[in-house]
């Protein structure tokens, strides 16, 4: 039976995730894109002035502070785990469409943002709060209610770590050190993550945002210099990478 529902599962992603996605995340990517005349482009300088402001608004967190914690979300394991993936399946040809899905979500996700803060919500506390539930809700209408309450069931699963987890308890290596790889071994280092995590989580969002604001940009400088340097020391397998890059992009 569980192989059958797997079967069934597997199916539906490769259908889901093949021309159907790629038409939805590239094709309006493109018409906001257009629609907007490059807005996330011409008003880069005023998103990254608007970071300077103290000034929280109705939110509990700063712009900054909102600004880290999506990237603590999106920038990543998955980010080298997945990108590795990517290359395996799809060949270098997949670093170009990251690129222009990269350049084009940029307008999808400021009309996104730009809805959350136009249909915003208020919690039972009377706090404000955002998101595609709200928009549902507040922008189209009560009776979107039902699809608003599947989309945050399903975002408690989408929104696990799961994968960063189980990257994380890959990559550390503990042979040098005497330690076998075993399941006991994976269930210790979960276990210390979840410690490590839930004494941020269990202090609410603002702490989630100090915490967030203090160690991503050193996380995301680090990624950078890393990235930088890789460039540096392999400079002479540039040309030829991307050649093979654009190559292998429209190469149907």
């Amino acid at each position: 039976m569980l192989d059958l529902i797997k079967e069934y599962i597997i199916k539906f992603t490769d259908f889901v995730c093949g021309w159907p996605l790629f038409t939805l995340l590239i094709g309006g990517g493109i018409f906001l894109f257009i629609y907007s005349r490059a807005l996330p482009l011409r008003k880069l300088g005023m998103a990254v002035s608007s970071l300077k402001m103290k000034k929280k608004g109705e939110g509990q967190v700063s712009s900054f502070q909102a600004l880290m914690n999506t990237i603590s979300s999106t920038v990543g394991m998955g980010n080298i785990a997945g990108v590795a993936i990517a290359l395996c399946v799809g060949g270098p040809g997949a670093i170009f469409w990251m690129w222009v899905s990269a350049l084009l979500g940029m307008a999808t996700k400021f009309f996104e943002g730009t809805l959350a803060v136009m249909y915003k919500g208020k919690d039972d506390k009377g706090v404000a709060q955002g998101g595609p539930m709200f928009v549902l809700t507040e922008g189209i209408g009560r009776q979107m209610k039902p699809l608003a309450v599947m989309f945050a069931f399903c975002a408690l699963f989408s929104g696990l770590p799961v994968m960063q987890a189980n990257q994380l308890s890959e990559s550390v290596i503990l042979e040098p050190l005497g330690v076998p790889e075993s399941r006991w071994v994976f269930l210790v280092i979960g276990l210390v993550i979840g410690c490590i995590v839930s004494l941020v989580i269990f202090g609410g969002i603002k702490r989630i945002s100090q915490v967030s604001s203090k160690i991503v940009p050193f996380m995301v400088g680090f990624y950078f210099l890393m990235v930088v340097g890789i460039m540096v020391v392999y400079h002479d397998r540039l040309p030829s990478v991307f050649e093979a890059i654009f190559e292998g992009a429209f190469c149907w």
